[in-house]
């Protein structure tokens, strides 16, 4: 889960800030192996998948809910309210701490 949301951030700041599930599937597949290998490593252990093949955007929005809001050193993913073409919108977000 700590690859999982650090690759997710890594792809959400060298985008809009937020992705969708089907505009991370289309940008693995187009970038080189290493720029996103954080991210890719972290959905090979959680989805499976023939070697070598990235998940469907089913497949990482399953994750991605099913993970969704967990904090994990500090941070989470979280659904943004914005839902475009692409799907529900993703991003990283600081965790707030908890008061008592």
């Amino acid at each position: 889960l700590v690859d999982l949301i650090a690759g997710w951030e890594y792809l959400c700041n060298v985008t809009t800030g937020q992705c969708s599930a089907s505009q991370a599937v289309r940008t693995l597949s187009d970038t080189g192996r290493d720029q996103q290998e954080t991210l890719r490593s972290a959905l090979a252990e959680l989805i499976s998948t023939p070697a070598g093949k990235l998940p469907t955007p089913r497949q990482l929005s399953a994750v991605l809910n099913q993970h969704r809001g967990r904090v994990v050193r500090g941070r989470a993913i979280v659904r943004t309210r914005e839902h475009t073409e692409h799907g529900a919108m993703w991003t990283v977000r600081r965790a707030e701490p908890l008061t008592r």
